[in-house]
């Protein structure tokens, strides 16, 4: 039982009436017994005042928990009610958002095969206007396309899938380099030829005796004659065609050619910008969605800390006016009761909309038939024109595209009319724009990361370069990047000179056929001062080696080359000792000793000469002889080094990425290159060196004999 202040009160006034009476009182003077009966009888009213104090607390506080409960519910079903109405009128958005979509559909699907019709006609067109290759399979694929269009039982998605494809096809052949055999007509006569197709920018044609060549001019429709140089890069470009010898950066005469906007694809072009607009817009609705979104903890919080006061509020409300308890209870119960019924009455609504939203999303997929093929159709091609316009160099002038393609193959609504058409003019863009080479101002980052503003030229699908420099496309920034290296000379010095062709004029221009790959393999590509740091220690020693040998080797060279010089002005006066060479010094002993009675004397004398010049003549033959040798040797060590680095490698990182273990390889290959290529010309100066050595010393040794032949012939003249 609860104590209120009331019982509190008489227990501490009984408690003091007691210890009064204890103190004050003795047993003779007070009847105890009768003073405990009337406390105790107070005590018993006391608590019967406290029980009913308490039934009437608990009392209080049933009514305000059931309040508080009932009041709960109606915020509840309050919420729930309001949620209901949205999700009506949800239904109903969705309800119209259909029925749009179905005069949508039935107005596109009505639009479609005359679009259909435009785009296959228009192929036609381009085929006949575009270079003459292929022309029997890209005849035939129009053709049958003629006939698929009139033949029945056809459906709309298959037509339309016939013509993607078809369209896909064409813009292909703009992107590679092709090698085919066909006739041809030459002075009247039809010759089979070697035909190259490369991209949209030019198709040749060379003999098997590869004596006549030519090119298609678009300008007069006819074939141009090509001169001999010209006619080899023709042929080496259809023999890396035909696979034949390794991918290479091409070579070849290409007709300039400019580019000109129709003011059909201006007017396309508008459009694009008014669908990005439309995009950025719904971009920026979501935006705003999500800033709300920030505030709505916040706002939760704010309605929990609300509610909350408001709770307060009312259990106030409630305590302040007891008397009105069941009368507030009442009303809170009635209005739960109307709100109860509101639901039901909208649920009801949600059930009818639910049943209507799956009746016209029946018709929807009745009406829509055929075309969710063509949707699905519209997606795969868009996804594989996107793959093919990666690599290609029209995308430095046309980067906005990008967005609408990948729109196109990652939406998951129906297409609209606007976008089939503004997608046909895409593929026909793309094709139009891989037959030019036109040169355009746009901005380029350089080698140091610095963005300016530069002419480029693009050679069809193939390339782009300012000046004698190869730019690529970085497809992330949409911006056309300097390589930080360029390929060798022979593939760059003809670049500028094509830029400032005329229109109509033939000029050798430089290509990558792979778009991008082989330029960025040759940038990869080491260097020759790289190569030499691959060959590390071994390398080094190696070409000191080859350093002093070469020194060594010259000075040799030089020296026998003075020497030989001034024995041959000896030999024109053998009476004088001229000084500097071996041969005065076996003059000025003939002269000495000639008139010596014994011969012996004069041979020991003059060979005394022979021996004391031939240290000077082999000096540095041994040496170079030696480097010869060694070179090889160190190379092998190279060898055997790159191979211990390699192994190394495969042990601690396995055998999973072979970059890891090309220093290695590298090393090994290079330090074995490294050691012929000393070893080689070494031995091969070495060899000249020592047959110039061997002919001075065979030249003084015949002096000699001849000297002691004449004093013989002197003395015996003399007997």
């Amino acid at each position: 039982m609860k104590l209120t202040r009331i019982g509190l009160i008489s227990l501490v006034y009984f408690g003091l009436q007691t210890q009064n009476l204890s103190l004050a009182s003795t047993p003779t003077e007070v009847n105890l017994k009768t003073v405990t009966k009337e406390q105790t009888s107070n005590l018993e009213t006391a608590k019967s005042s406290q029980k009913k104090v308490d039934e009437v607390f608990e009392e209080t506080q049933s009514l305000k928990a059931k309040y508080r409960q009932t009041l709960q519910s109606i915020e509840n079903v309050k919420i729930y009610n309001q949620q209901l109405v949205e999700v009506i009128e949800s239904q109903k958005n969705e309800k119209l958002r259909i029925e749009q979509e179905i005069v949508s559909i039935k107005e596109t699907t009505q639009k479609v095969s005359p679009l259909m019709v435009r785009m296959k006609d228009a192929l036609g067109e381009f085929v006949k206007a575009d270079l003459p290759f292929l022309e029997k399979e890209r005849k035939k694929r129009i053709k049958d396309l003629d006939s698929l269009f009139v033949k029945s039982g056809v459906s709309l998605s298959e037509k339309y899938r016939k013509v993607l494809e078809a369209y896909l096809v064409e813009n292909e052949y703009g992107t590679t380099i092709e090698a085919y055999v066909d006739t041809v007509n030459i002075s009247g006569q039809e010759q089979s030829v070697d035909f190259l197709k490369v991209g949209r920018i030019g198709l040749y044609y060379i003999t098997k005796d590869t004596k006549k060549a030519a090119v298609w001019d678009v300008s007069t429709s006819n074939w141009k004659d090509l001169g001999s140089s010209d006619r080899y890069k023709v042929l080496s470009a259809v023999k890396m065609a035909n696979k034949q010898s390794p991918p290479s950066l091409l070579t070849l005469p290409v007709i300039k050619s400019i580019s000109s906007e129709s003011s059909e694809g201006q007017k396309t072009s508008k459009l694009f910008n008014l669908n990005i607009f439309k995009y950025i817009s719904v971009l920026l609705s979501k935006a705003e969605a999500n800033e709300k979104l920030e505030g709505l903890l916040k706002k939760i919080q704010d309605e929990r800390s609300n509610e909350s006061v408001l709770w307060k509020e009312r259990e106030a409300e409630f305590e302040k006016e007891k008397n009105n308890q069941k009368e507030l209870l009442k009303k809170a119960e009635s209005e739960l009761n109307s709100l109860q019924n509101e639901s039901l009455r909208l649920g009801r609504i949600f059930d009818k909309n639910e049943i209507e939203l799956r009746d016209i999303e029946e018709k929807k997929n009745q009406v829509m038939g055929a075309f969710g093929e063509l949707y699905g159709t519209l997606r795969q091609s868009a996804g594989d024109f996107n793959t093919l316009i990666l690599g290609s160099a029209t995308s430095a002038q046309n980067s906005k595209r990008f967005k609408d393609i990948k729109k196109l193959a990652q939406t998951k609504r129906l297409p609209e009319y606007v976008e089939l058409e503004n997608f046909w003019y895409l593929l026909q863009e793309e094709m139009t724009l891989q037959s030019q080479t036109p040169s355009f101002k746009t901005d380029v980052v350089n080698e140091n990361g610095v963005k300016e503003q530069k002419l480029v030229t693009r050679v069809g699908a193939f390339s782009n370069y300012t000046g004698n420099k190869f730019l690529s496309f970085d497809t992330k920034t949409k911006t056309l990047q300097a390589y930080p290296r360029q390929p060798e000379r022979a593939y760059t010095k003809n670049l500028d000179d094509f830029t400032d062709l005329k229109v109509g004029a033939l000029g050798l221009v430089s290509l990558d056929p792979s778009k991008g790959t082989l330029l960025e393999t040759l940038i990869q590509s080491p260097t020759f001062a790289e190569r030499i740091h691959q060959g590390g220690l071994v390398g080094y020693v190696i070409l000191v080696i080859l350093f002093i040998g070469f020194v060594i080797s010259f000075e040799r060279l030089f020296y026998f080359y003075q020497l030989e010089k001034k024995m041959n002005l000896q030999l024109k006066n053998m009476n004088q000792a001229l000084p500097g060479n071996p041969l005065a010094g076996l003059i000025e002993v003939f002269q000495k000793y000639k008139n010596e009675p014994e011969l012996d004397v004069m041979t020991l004398k003059l060979s005394e000469v022979v021996l004391h010049e031939k240290p000077k003549l082999e000096r540095g033959l041994s040496t170079i002889k030696t480097f010869a040798g060694v070179a090889p040797l160190l190379g092998l060590l190279g060898t055997v080094t790159g191979m211990i680095v390699t192994f190394q490698s495969i042990t601690m990182f396995g055998s999973g990425d072979p970059k890891l273990m090309a220093g290695g390889i590298s090393q090994a290959l290079v330090t074995t290159v490294q050691g012929l290529v000393c070893a080689i010309p070494l031995l091969v100066i070495y060899n000249y060196v020592n047959t110039k050595y061997l002919k001075i010393l065979t030249f003084l040794n015949e002096q000699l004999s001849g000297m002691i032949a004449e004093a013989e012939i002197n003395k015996k003249n003399i007997k």
